[in-house]
């Protein structure tokens, strides 16, 4: 399968601490006109992977969208080109850098390809609790490979994609482990390398909150 991605690096910093801040001043730009932006539909939470995706870039502000989200975006930087926002208690225009855009696929492999993943969120609370029982590092590894072939069969099914074989997932370092603060909760990312039989879209993102910074890939 095909997917079009875009990457948007704008000229305006922003900390990764301030990229939920980023989230919201894009909202009030898009001023509700696409569900696509965001993961509520009124008071409830829309569970579907994110096809808008707020992030931090060398220091910078950024965006990363596929699928739909793409043009989403193109028709929210037109009419919002040079806008001004409010990005916690600063105001300023928002100018764009540059953009990228790509077709990548979305396969099954017949080669492993590698990948590095930063600030992944495998974790929720319960699963969380498990790990923290294991004594040995390899069950704990096994554990996240377990959370990562999950976490690429739910982006696939997102896609209108189902793999006919099965997925496998191997780690092969562990360069960091980090707690971050998501949703006022205390949880566990990891910084790391791993091995999947699958061809993934370089930039998306896996695990919790991939929709403001957490979890995005890099292929080798």
């Amino acid at each position: 399968m095909e997917i079009k991605t875009m990457s948007v690096v704008f000229k305006n910093r922003l900390s990764f601490r301030e990229v939920p801040l980023l989230r919201g001043a894009l909202l009030h730009l898009a001023n509700g006109d696409s569900m696509l932006f965001h993961d509520h539909i009124g008071d409830k939470l829309r569970y579907r992977y994110p096809l808008v995706q707020y992030r931090e870039f060398g220091g910078y502000a950024s965006l990363f969208c596929l699928g739909d989200g793409v043009v989403a975006v193109e028709g929210l930087l037109c009419a919002a080109s040079s806008a001004e926002v409010r990005i916690g208690r600063r105001e300023e225009k928002l100018l764009v850098d540059s953009e990228t855009r790509l077709n990548d696929e979305l396969s099954l492999s017949d080669v492993f390809q590698e990948y590095t993943i930063r600030r992944y969120l495998p974790l929720n609370q319960e699963n969380y609790a498990r790990y923290k029982t294991l004594d040995s590092i390899v069950d704990r590894y096994q554990m996240i490979e377990k959370c990562l072939i999950g976490n690429i069969l739910s982006f696939a099914k997102s896609m209108g994609m189902f793999f006919d074989q099965q997925i496998e997932v191997k780690i092969q370092d562990v360069a960091n482990t980090h707690e971050y603060t998501y949703k006022k909760v205390r949880m566990l990312g990891f910084d790391l390398k791993f091995k999947a039989n699958v061809s993934l879209p370089r930039h998306i993102a896996l695990g919790k909150g991939v929709s403001i910074g957490f979890g995005e890939i890099f292929c080798k």
